[in-house]
């Protein structure tokens, strides 16, 4: 059978070997001038904006921060013994083979406890209420063009930086561009939540997150904020079957031992509370998103925009059945807001209907205790009437009652 965004072959093996970045080979370089760009558009490509960032050189220093027994930050993989998935036989160790992934046990017994919390600096408390939360079909009335992707009068906007670029040498080859925004009232001093988000330009673009947020920290429902953007260095297929669609930990190990050390590190600080961490992305991209969050315990919030946890339930990689994986593993500290097209309008391929798969996610938070959102709304699998207008709504959800204590 053939599987569309699957290739490349993938192998299996028992033996697990985990490959740390050499530092001083990772780096970024950036695409025009120095300097800061201010305001909110631009293009993701080719160093739009009116400025640029400093070169960066070197991988920096590791995150620190109370994020769990499960952090990956500054280590070589999270691997459990725990019990597989009921249905699924025997643990399969990934090996990535073509794509050279650092083989994982996928399970949720790596995964680290969420037991305690964080007690650290910097400690977002949050006391959001049920008003949103669950399941809501809204295919028959739609979602009404949303005001916040609008910069409002008197509101100054945040920076985004022109687009640089990122030197892996854990996806070693074509470079990683990517952009961060800091909300205009950004403070070294102070704490600020931290999101991530691949196919950055698509959430500079289209999502419009550096306008949404310069609105919605201005009125305060949203914390100060530093978010990175990174897009694939690849198209079609190449960024799904090297990047996105594996759920083993390579792209962890990118984000916690290359890029987040090298660019924000240094350079952004921000809160290590995992209630602070956010990632999230659109189709593939909310896959690799949840396999970051799954495989670590530094994320504790997710959007998932038509989000294709599905391809990772084929034989190549495992059948990881991430509905399942989450009922058969221990609860985790997780607040998460998914939205689709309606059933049979959404992604539809061998794999199963994307809207069905993400309602047994839903399902599964909802049986665990999370708290969680899932919305059906008209369109299709690009988000266009669907994931994009109701972003701001997620947005004002994800952080409702929230705010940093110290």
């Amino acid at each position: 059978m053939t599987l569309s965004r699957c290739r490349f072959p993938v192998k299996y093996t028992s033996v697990a070997l985990f490959f740390a970045c050499a530092a001083p080979a990772c780096g970024t370089e950036t695409l025009s001038s120095p300097g800061a760009s201010t305001g909110s558009g631009g293009q993701m490509s080719g160093g739009a904006g009116s400025g640029g960032t400093s070169s960066q050189s070197g991988s920096g220093g590791q995150m620190t921060g109370g994020a769990g027994s499960g952090d990956t930050s500054g280590q070589s993989g999270n691997g459990g013994s725990g019990s597989q998935p009921s249905g699924s036989g025997a643990q399969d160790v990934i090996d990535s083979g073509d794509l050279d992934g650092p083989p994982i046990t996928v399970d949720g017994s790596g995964a680290g406890s969420d037991a305690g919390g964080y007690s650290g600096p910097g400690k977002l408390v949050c006391n959001p209420g049920t008003a949103g939360n669950g399941f809501q079909d809204l295919s028959a009335t739609g979602i009404p063009a949303p005001a916040d992707y609008t910069l409002r009068a008197g509101v100054k906007p945040g920076t985004l930086t022109a687009t640089a670029m990122f030197t892996s040498t854990i996806y070693p080859g074509p470079k990683f561009p990517y952009r961060i925004y800091t909300s205009a009232n950004y403070s070294k001093s102070k704490p600020a939540v931290f999101m991530t988000f691949g196919d950055g330009s698509e959430y500079v673009n289209n999502f419009k997150v550096p306008v949404l947020l310069d609105n919605l920290t201005d009125e305060g429902v949203v914390p100060p904020a530093v978010v990175l953007f990174i897009d694939p260095p690849l198209p079609e297929p190449e960024r799904h079957t090297i990047y996105y669609d594996p759920p083993t930990q390579k792209y962890s190990d990118f984000l916690f031992k290359e890029i987040i050390p090298a660019v924000i590190t240094p350079n952004y600080p921000v809160s290590q509370d995992p209630n602070a961490w956010v990632t999230g992305g659109h189709s593939a991209s909310g896959e690799v998103g949840w396999s970051v969050l799954w495989h670590t315990d530094r994320y504790h919030k997710f959007f998932g925009h038509n989000c294709s946890y599905g391809a990772a339930n084929v034989a190549m990689y495992g059948n990881v059945d991430w509905a399942k994986l989450i009922m058969t593993s221990p609860k985790r500290d997780l607040r998460v807001s998914l939205v689709t097209a309606p059933v049979g309008h959404d992604l539809v391929d061998q794999r199963g209907d994307w809207t069905k798969i993400n309602q047994g996610v839903a399902d599964a938070l909802a049986a665990k205790g999370n708290d969680y959102r899932f919305i059906i709304a008209p369109g299709g699998h690009d988000g266009g009437t669907n994931s994009r207008p109701d972003f701001p709504t997620a947005m004002r959800w994800m952080f409702r009652g929230c705010s940093f204590t110290n």
